[in-house]
Order: C-alpha cells, then sequence, then structure tokens
C-alpha cells in the first residue's frame, strides 16, 4: 500500500516547480495500528482522490481510511489488532 501511495505522489501530486514532501507513519499502541501518509502535493489539494488499487487493498484488509486533501493528500486509518471471540 505504501508504495502505490508514493507512486500516486510521484506521478500526479506534485507540481513541476514545487518542494516535493512526503510523510509517513506507522504506530502501534494498545493494539491499534494507526498508518498515516502525507504529501504537500499542489495538484491534489481541495480535490476528490479514490486511488483504486488503494481502496481494493483496504477492502482486502477489512480497513476503514479517512482521505483528505486540504493541505495535499493525507490518508490515515487505525486497525484493532485484538482478537475477536
Amino acid at each position: 500500500m505504501l508504495t502505490e501511495l508514493f507512486i500516486n505522489s510521484v506521478k500526479h501530486a506534485f507540481t513541476e516547480s514545487q518542494e516535493k514532501k512526503i510523510d509517513f507513519s506507522l504506530t502501534n499502541e494498545k493494539n491499534n495500528i494507526s498508518f498515516s501518509y502525507k504529501d504537500n502535493g499542489e495538484n491534489s489539494k481541495n480535490k476528490e482522490i479514490k486511488p483504486k488499487l488503494v481502496a481494493q487493498l483496504c477492502q482486502q484488509l477489512e480497513l476503514a481510511y479517512t482521505i483528505n486533501t486540504k493541505n495535499g493528500f493525507h490518508f490515515y486509518f487505525v486497525k484493532n489488532l485484538a482478537k475477536k471471540s
């Protein structure tokens, strides 16, 4: 998933002249994994973006995710890893 997000940013998010910035974090706290991917792409700001392959991966992994494009592209999810009875 990270590779697909990165490729999408490099191919589509940035204008030719802008300073390109990509941030990623993955944390595990109390059986919750938090995944956050951000870029500052000018081409993404305030647009509706629905990356197809990323959505398919999330569906397979049963992840509910959020995409925000206010300041570029931000993809985020939290997954609880606690065992279900």
